[in-house]
């Protein structure tokens, strides 16, 4: 019930009564005029919520939110592997590490003679910041640390196969902004998300110039979110919380070619997926009611290029297509309640381009230094942004050296981003007009070798 009318009982349509709306909802009868006005609050309420399931698309999509993801476009993981992010994960043709190979292309996995690991940890320090101005007086900046794991492993099998194991994701990344009562918020914004993903990858040597592979990637992941809708004319807030977690699944394919020696060519595809995800939230009358997601996951195609220059030199460079349009195809769907409070996951998805370029130099017998930089551009459309999530179009810097002993090597890489603020009106602001902004740093320590 809401109001003492059945929000499932519909008859006739009355215009809300709501200064600027001009939309209509259908009652069973004349009611009061903020029971009329259900539509605004269902507008309202969606929009916001949309805000928080742009988090979930950030949560459950395999792979993301390793740390170059977590400091970049924000949605969609650039890459796995130490010494791979120190190149700006320029090493599609070549993979620096089985960890990298399972998440862009597995054929790079042959790449690797017998057993070999790699692992390492990355430390994200996360920085956003809103600023409502001129259209509001609410302003605040947030900064914490994030963590995130990376092991691999890889082994030689017989007749030229090759195998792959990886495990990559985030603990503890997500936006915690105060709330601000003089502005109108008298609830803070709250997104914590954690995720993993298993990779399963093997890779066929055909013959000594043509390498393909393939991987199979569950993951699960778990999101906590907390905001209010400020009340309409002295009504109180409308606290919304909600915690969703489930499995995904999605797969790659890729292929190398090595047309001569010292050069590497890559191809990898990542095909569209599906999350399931459940939970529960509180809508305005009904009370609790299950949520449930059926998530659609964009697919991906990465090309790249790899060159030993010298002896010393090695360099690389890539380029991604992610159809991250796909968001839209995905709803969020409420048991027992009408089909009207079900809404689209994402508004206004863009399709992702990311570009990079990386190089390493053995300046010493055992020390080798590495660079690299890329440009992703936004995906998530004005109409979108919240202070829960937003990306910007943002460039990555990183570097990194690697320290070889006998088996092993030591790896430790830098990674920086930047980019503009994003400016939103209060004709396209999904809750707050103003400024967007954020970026970081993160600081990656590893390990690789042979076991």
């Amino acid at each position: 019930m809401y109001g003492g009318v059945e929000a499932a009982t519909v008859s006739r349509c009355c215009r809300c009564p709501r200064s600027g709306c001009g939309h209509r909802t259908a009652v069973e009868n004349d009611v009061e005029a903020d029971i009329v006005s259900r539509c605004c609050l269902r507008r309202s309420l969606l929009s916001v919520l949309r805000s928080g399931t742009v988090m979930v698309a950030m949560l459950l999509c395999p792979a993301l939110l390793y740390p170059a993801a977590a400091l970049a476009s924000g949605l969609l993981a650039a890459g796995s592997g130490i010494p791979d992010q120190a190149m700006a994960f320029a090493t599609v043709g070549k993979p620096l590490t089985p960890s990298a190979a399972a998440f862009a292309n597995p054929a790079g996995l042959a790449g690797f003679d017998g057993s070999y690991l790699s692992a390492g940890i990355g430390i994200i320090d996360v920085r956003g910041r809103v600023n409502g101005a001129p259209y509001s007086g609410y302003q605040d900046d947030d900064e914490r640390l994030a963590f995130s794991p990376a092991y691999a492993m890889s082994f030689e099998g017989a007749d030229g196969w090759h195998y792959g194991l990886a495990l990559y994701g985030s603990v503890g990344l997500g936006y915690y902004f105060d709330k601000d009562p003089e502005a109108g918020w008298n609830e803070g914004f709250v997104s914590e998300t954690s995720v993993l993903s298993f990779a399963l990858g093997a890779a066929y040597e055909i013959n000594e110039k043509w390498v393909v592979g393939a991987a199979l990637v569950p993951q699960f992941g778990n999101i906590r979110t907390h905001f209010a809708i400020p009340g309409q004319d002295g009504a109180p807030d409308f606290s919304v919380k909600y915690k969703l977690n489930g499995p995904g699944l999605q797969a790659n394919a890729g292929v190398q070619w090595k047309p001569y020696e010292g050069l590497y060519l890559g191809l990898g595809l990542r095909s569209p997926g599906m999350v399931w995800a459940s939970g529960s939230s509180v809508l305005p009358g009904l009370g609790r009611r299950d949520l449930n997601l059926d998530m659609e996951l964009p697919m991906q195609v990465t090309a790249g290029v790899n060159a030993d220059l010298t002896e010393r030199l090695f360099a690389g460079i890539s380029v991604r297509w992610s159809d991250s349009s796909s968001f839209q195809s995905s709803y969020f769907r409420f048991g027992d309640a009408p089909d009207a409070f079900d809404y689209r996951m994402f508004e206004a998805a863009r399709y992702e381009w990311r570009y990079t370029a990386g190089f390493s130099y053995r300046c010493l017998p055992r020390l080798t230094l590495l660079a690299g930089f890329d440009y992703a551009n936004t995906i998530v459309g004005d109409r979108a942004l919240s202070p829960l999530l937003y990306d910007t179009a943002t460039k990555s810097v990183s570097a990194g050296m690697s320290l070889a002993f006998t088996r092993w090597t030591a790896d430790v890489s830098l990674l920086h981003t930047f980019g503009p603020d994003r400016d939103v009106g209060p004709d396209q602001a999904l809750i707050l007009p103003g400024s967007y902004g954020g970026g970081g740093s993160a600081l990656l320590l590893g390990v690789r070798g042979s076991i």
